[in-house]
């Protein structure tokens, strides 16, 4: 971790636990690039968040609420991320924490605690996560369309995506920017974007150098993310056609009925409410929508309503216990 990194994140501790409910923090982790030394700096301006995970056996969502508010008060230093309770680190598998537990750096607290993450390779990372990333990525876009992101972000976390849902597919994953664009050298990819290891090389060259010269427009690489989702849609589904119609089959399979209660009652709280909040997933129906609107299909949706929604929905995760890869 980089000195003016820990600085940063050493203030956020002591702030956090002068709280008087800190006894109930298991944990402090540094996870995501900032724990691995590959933030991305802007001269002295930290561009990328410094992703903190406030670990705690408490599920309390008054705690959680609380934990929030000091990384708020450390948004402007990069402080990014909120609390983690123990039973989700032992539930569910999911990139973020399979790199948490290779690369996270505990800064205070239970020096084990990562050590619950049922996860001990790349092949335990199940291939939903890859689609998920990618279908998430397509915020990106709706992002760029609502004026709070610029074209080489956009075009360099897509082709990030792409690189890293293949090898998820593969099962090859590595947790770190530089050891998967080796594993993407050392081996081409069976994506079926063209030229995979080239993309991912050229991203990866943008976030540390700053060099975008040959990294590719948004449009081009929208297409190209459109491309992996279908192929790694028709891989969940089993059923071929365009990567929307599978998301909309999609988001009626996936029956988690807890997310679609707690998201038909958000929806009704804003006045919202119609009956496609019970029917499909809350998360992978907005991937739908986002498509739709990427495409200039979705009549009546608006790129800030979209960002705002995904950003409030939850997320359909992989259970320890699941029989999926």
């Amino acid at each position: 971790m980089h000195a003016a990194v820990r600085s940063r994140v050493d203030a956020f501790v002591r702030d956090l636990a002068s709280a008087p409910w800190y006894d109930r923090v298991s944990a402090v982790v540094v996870s995501g690039s900032a724990a691995r030394g590959e933030e991305i700096w802007d001269g002295t301006r930290l561009v990328s968040d410094i992703d903190m995970m406030v670990v705690t056996r408490s599920e309390s969502p008054r705690l959680a609420r609380a934990i929030s508010g000091v990384i708020e008060r450390h948004a402007a230093s990069g402080i990014d991320g909120g609390r983690i309770p123990v039973r989700a680190l032992r539930s569910y598998r999911t990139v973020a924490f399979y790199e948490a537990k290779f690369t996270g750096c505990v800064v205070a607290g239970r020096s084990d605690c990562l050590a619950a993450i049922p996860m001990t390779g790349p092949l335990d990372i199940p291939r939903w996560e890859g689609l998920r990333l990618v279908a998430n990525r397509l915020f990106e876009h709706v992002k760029l369309a609502a004026g709070v992101s610029d074209a080489t972000t956009c075009a360099r976390k897509s082709y990030e995506a792409i690189g890293e849902a293949q090898l998820i597919t593969e099962g090859r994953y590595r947790p770190s920017f530089r050891a998967r664009l080796a594993e993407l050298s050392k081996r081409p990819s069976d994506s079926p974007v063209p030229a995979l290891g080239e993309r991912y090389e050229e991203a990866v060259r943008a976030r540390f150098s700053r060099d975008t010269d040959d990294l590719p427009e948004p449009g081009r690489a929208l297409d190209d993310l459109v491309r992996q989702l279908g192929a790694m849609l028709m891989t969940e589904t089993g059923v071929s056609g365009p990567a929307g119609t599978q998301l909309d089959a999609l988001s009626r399979q996936r029956r988690n009925l807890v997310h679609r209660a707690v998201w038909a009652l958000s929806r009704l709280r804003q006045r919202r409410f119609g009956r496609e909040a019970l029917m499909r997933d809350p998360a992978i129906g907005l991937w739908a929508d986002a498509l739709s609107f990427l495409e200039g299909n979705g009549q009546g949706l608006d790129a800030h309503r979209l960002y705002s929604d995904w950003i409030a929905a939850p997320q359909p995760l992989i259970r320890r216990n699941d029989r999926t890869r």
